[in-house]
């Protein structure tokens, strides 16, 4: 439906209320005769879908409690429920059932009648009935309240009716239209009810008339007796109680602080006569007074004035805490010692507890400041903490320490495991590391002759002994070829035990033949020099002493290439200049070992180049004027200020952020772009004469104007008021004009009626709903007791003001909302989302620190091929009014408005369907 018919339905929301919520609870019965057999006019007929299989399996008929709507939207939603039923013309019409003078056609699409059908709403049933209309019933009140004796005028109409009767605090048959004036006999809450029954079944309207009692305007008696009894924070009063003409409503009690004091403030009320004053200040002279009212506000004299002094307060203050310290003396002993603990609290320090491993271990005096803890295992950690306490049993706990008694005395020699060298080294060794481990810490020595005495003849390892004292290794050098090497080892631990001769032999073995030509291997150049590099080192190195050659020549001998400058040995090392920027050279290299004479027989090839200098890339950089207004908006860019190092800049390229928007290339520094509401990146890549390309960036913001949410909701519609007496319970009229829970919220301004709603102001919540597929705005908003600030984030817990929280757009008073864009997508419940929201009082600065959630979805659609050339949108997730239904729309789709014709003559060019 239009938006403007969807406010004037608002309007009628509120004006009958009652009877709107009704038939948003309960759908309406209708009399009718049974199901007929669906044949041809004038009977009725089956309205079956032609898919197969249906989307209905429930063959129930529906009795008539279906859904149309007036044009398509995007999963149509419709908030009015519809009277649908089958005409002699064979079309399905739809009647309002609040305005049956408005109707919408929709055709069938079945086999034979009007299979031919453009446009149909397509909801599934499978029998036809009858369908009556149901009796309408206004009925009013001219004075809804009175004081008793007074009277009030009932005044009532109807349609589609044939008999009316009352009931309630009136009753009989009634004309289907009139006035009569009652006048109630007691005071109380009097509802006076008309049904109305018709063809179509029975309609009924309610009207309540409060009568109230004549003002009261005697005072209660005066509050005599009044007593004090102080404890220590607290004050009880106790007083005789007054007596009214009509009744007691409580007592207001006041307060004077300090002796002879004369300035008395109210701290509170009691209905009984008696209060108690918690919360005092301990040897504080307090004095009190107290008076009497009544319901209507009349207040009686003051009392007598009593007063008390609070007691003073116990001894509640903790020692400070002693500070733990100890000492490992054996493998059997601790000493432990703390600083002494001291007590302002008046009882004194009495002593302290030791614990060890968190078990009581001793109570020592006031006085004492150590305790020795004999008697403990060893290699044992034990953890300690002391706890002090006064006389009025008070403690505070030390700080905990852990310590460790020693291991039980050594008497083991080390042991001493060889890592290194092997029995046989290799011909050629000229050194080796005598090295192994032991098992503790020792010092080890070795000498060449067994049975050495370890302090006067033996030497220590280079390596022993030192921090963890494990690792020992002592280096030879001088070794030669087929020799035998024979050292005696021992080793000595902290405790002094000495190990006897450990027996170390490796023998390094006689050299073979030399028949091997030496193996080059390169260390310089790399592969790719820097651009820039003129000289370079040809270098590598032999596995053994040898003479290299290199050649620009492949397969060039020995001794026809030209000697490395540095060569000879195992290193060989060439220098080069007069290199070139973008040059590849390549050299040839053979080698003679010395003094075998052995000669490589085929070219070790080392190749390198000089880089040619990279491309400097382009810089690219624009301004946006303006970057932020509303849409439509006129954007200009200017990337005049973009620059290339090493050339110049061939071609700009704009993306505008937005796909329906194509990208504009040339040459050109500006250009300019109309937008839509939304936010956009704008980005502009350059390209320079050598390929190279850079990019930056700029955000454009465009606003639409914010369109306010409809008036707050319970359900569909709540009650407007006036004052807390237009309300029903214990609700009140909120500063909004509707009733609300007392009391609702937190600390702070009160907030109340979250909703979520379609721009269009569709309310479909509060405080949860869901949206159809395909919205991608909605307007957020709720309402405040007091004028207040707002804020709403997506994290709950989070504080007022915080990183995360996001001010409403109109704010500030009672009234607050926000349109939230960008929501939506393609999925099955493709958004679900919760704001959580906190409010500031304007006036006092007071925050409500509780959080107030609104939250709400977008289902997903799925969109299903018809008959041809129809698009239908399911949600099977949907239900309205507790009434599942399961086909939202169908309607043609579309490329161009050639495409479609009347009722739905436009094609949508985002939905690509035709709409009205």
């Amino acid at each position: 439906m239009n938006q403007a018919f969807f406010i004037r339905m608002w309007k009628v929301c509120f004006v009958a209320f009652a009877l709107l919520f009704f038939f948003e609870t309960t759908p309406p019965a209708f009399a009718a005769s049974a199901p007929q057999p669906c044949a041809k006019p004038p009977n009725y007929y089956d309205a079956s879908i032609v898919f197969s299989p249906p989307y209905d399996p429930n063959p129930t008929p529906k009795n008539n409690q279906l859904f149309c709507s007036t044009n398509y939207t995007s999963n149509s939603e419709p908030d009015i429920i519809y009277n649908c039923y089958e005409t002699t013309s064979n079309i399905l019409r739809c009647d309002h059932y609040l305005d049956p003078s408005n109707y919408y056609t929709c055709t069938y699409l079945g086999t034979g009648v009007n299979a031919s059908g453009f446009y149909y709403g397509g909801y599934i049933y499978d029998n036809c009935t009858l369908s009556l209309p149901l009796p309408s019933v206004a009925l009013t009140a001219s004075v809804s309240s009175v004081t008793l004796g007074s009277s009030s005028t009932l005044t009532w109409s109807s349609s589609n009716a044939t008999s009316c009767t009352a009931s309630g605090a009136w009753s009989g048959s009634k004309a289907l239209s009139g006035s009569e004036t009652v006048t109630p006999s007691a005071t109380g809450v009097f509802s006076y009810t008309l049904s109305c029954t018709g063809a179509g079944g029975t309609t009924a309207q309610s009207v309540s008339i409060t009568v109230n009692s004549p003002p009261d305007t005697t005072s209660p008696s005066v509050p005599a007796g009044l007593t004090a009894t102080a404890a220590t924070s607290q004050i009880n009063l106790t007083w005789t109680a007054s007596t009214d003409n009509v009744g007691v409503t409580g007592y207001a009690v006041e307060q004077c602080i300090g002796t002879g004091c004369a300035s008395f403030t109210q701290i509170g009320t009691s209905p009984v006569a008696s209060y108690s004053n918690t919360g005092l200040t301990p040897s504080t002279a307090y004095s009190y007074r107290v008076r009497a009212y009544d319901a209507a506000g009349n207040f009686s004299g003051y009392s007598n004035t009593a007063s008390a002094t609070t007691t003073a307060a116990p001894d509640t203050i903790v020692p400070t805490a002693p500070f733990l310290s100890g000492t490992v003396i054996s493998s059997s002993q601790i000493n432990l010692f703390w600083i002494a603990s001291t007590d302002s609290g008046g009882s004194g320090l009495q002593g302290y507890y030791v614990y060890r491993n968190g078990s009581l271990a001793a109570t020592v005096s006031a006085s004492a400041i150590s305790y020795f803890d004999i008697g403990l295992s060893p290699s044992t950690v034990y953890s300690y903490y002391v706890v002090a306490f006064d006389g009025a049993g008070n403690q505070t706990q030390s700080n905990t320490i852990s310590l460790t008694t020693l291991a039980p005395p050594d008497t083991a020699a080390p042991v001493f495991i060889q890592t290194s060298p092997s029995a046989s080294l290799p011909s050629g060794t000229t050194s080796a590391t005598l090295a192994g481990t032991t098992n503790e810490w020792a010092t080890c020595k070795y000498a060449t002759v067994a049975g050495r005495n370890f302090d006067t003849q033996m030497t220590a390892f280079a390596t022993t002994g030192g921090a963890t004292g494990t690792t020992h290794s002592q280096s030879f050098t001088g070794l030669t070829d087929g020799t035998l090497y024979t050292y005696y080892l021992k080793c000595r631990d902290a405790a002094g035990n000495t190990t006897g001769d450990i027996t170390i032999m490796f023998a390094v073995a006689s050299p073979a033949p030399d028949t091997v030509a030496p193996v080059f291997i390169q260390t310089s150049p790399s592969a790719s020099l820097p651009s820039g590099t003129t000289s370079a080192t040809l270098a590598g190195t032999t596995n053994e002493a040898a003479y290299c050659g290199y050649s620009a020549v492949p397969n060039t001998a020995f001794l026809s290439t030209a000697l490395f400058a540095t060569t000879g040995g195992t290193s060989h090392a060439q220098p080069l200049a007069g290199l070139a920027n973008g040059v590849s050279y390549s050299y040839y290299v053979r080698c003679q070992d010395n003094p075998a004479g052995n000669v490589n027989t085929s070219d070790y090839i080392i190749s390198f180049s000089v880089l040619t200098p990279p491309n400097a890339l382009p810089v690219a950089r624009f301004s946006v004027s303006p970057a932020s207004g509303t849409a439509p908006l006129i954007v200009n860019v200017d990337g005049s200020s973009s620059a290339d190092a090493d050339g110049t800049i061939v071609s700009y390229r704009w993306n505008w952020g937005s796909a329906s928007l194509p990208d504009v290339v040339g040459s050109a520094t500006t250009a300019s772009q109309t937008y839509a509401a939304g936010t956009y990146t704008i980005t502009l890549q350059v390209v320079d004469n050598q390929g190279g390309s850079g990019t930056a960036t700029q955000t454009v913001v465009v606003s639409s104007a914010v369109v306010a949410p409809p008036p707050p909701t319970a359900g569909i519609c709540t009650a407007a008021c006036a004052t807390d007496a237009d309300c029903a319970g214990t609700d009140v009229c909120n500063a909004a004009g509707f009733c609300e829970a007392a009391g609702a919220g937190g600390p702070g301004p009160v907030r109340d009626n979250g909703s979520a709603s379609s721009l269009d102001g569709t309310i479909v919540s509060p405080p949860a709903g869901s949206f159809p597929f395909g919205t991608t705005s909605v307007t957020m908003g709720l309402t405040t007791d007091v004028n207040a600030a707002c804020q709403y984030g997506k994290t709950a817990d989070t504080a007022y003001g915080a990183s995360g929280m996001s001010q409403f757009s109109t704010d500030g008073l009672t009234n607050h909302s926000v349109a939230l864009t960008g929501l939506g997508g393609v999925a099955t419940k493709i958004y679900n989302s919760t704001f959580y929201i906190r409010c500031r009082d304007a006036a006092t600065g007071v925050l409500n620190t509780t959080d107030y959630p609104i939250t709400f979805s977008i289902g997903g659609a799925t969109l299903i091929s018809g008959p041809d050339p129809y698009l239908c949108s399911v949600n099977q997730s949907f239900i309205r009014n507790n009434i599942p239904y399961l086909f939202d729309v169908c309607t043609p789709a579309c490329v161009t408005n050639a495409d479609c014709t009347a009722p739905t003559p436009t094609c949508d060019a985002v939905k690509k369907i035709c709409v009205l």
